[in-house]
């Protein structure tokens, strides 16, 4: 995967008391280059900040690429469009190298927060998260044939 800035400045405004923030954000995490940021992205906390102002929390959304080398895959969330944009050009360029013959690891792109969470938790695990999308399809199968609501 094409290098990303792995952190960056930026402005967020709490939504408790609408002032804004300075706060760092991690656009790029490697489990074992960064385990104290992994550990925060599978425990849900990565995402969240404190206010200075008032000490509430609150979430502040950013695109991740996150890397397990354990299993050697990468899941990729874009934020925003400019996220989306950023992604879309890392895979042309890798897509050259792999031409060029590299070979590099398989890249998951997810649409939420929660999805990427999932899928670190998975690869954390040691799972195949191909074979979890199947389990999880079969299950919302029989949930729907049994007409189970919840």
């Amino acid at each position: 995967m094409k290098e990303m800035n792995p952190t960056m400045q930026v402005e967020a405004i709490c939504p408790h008391c609408n002032k804004e923030n300075k706060t760092t954000i991690n656009t790029v995490i490697s489990n074992t280059e960064n385990p104290r940021l992994s550990k925060r992205l599978i425990d849900d906390t990565l995402f969240l900040r404190k206010c200075k102002h008032c000490g509430e929390e609150y979430f502040v959304n950013h695109t991740v690429a996150y890397k397990d080398d354990r299993v050697e895959k990468v899941v990729c969330y874009a934020a925003d469009n400019e996220g989306e944009a950023a992604f879309v050009d890392t895979m042309f360029e890798n897509m050259k190298l792999v031409e060029q013959g590299f070979e590099l690891c398989p890249v998951r792109i997810v649409k939420g927060v929660n999805e990427l969470r999932e899928k670190a938790r998975i690869f954390e695990m040691g799972l195949d998260d191909k074979v979890i999308e199947v389990i999880k399809i079969w299950g919302l199968e029989y949930l729907r044939e049994n007409n189970v609501e919840d």
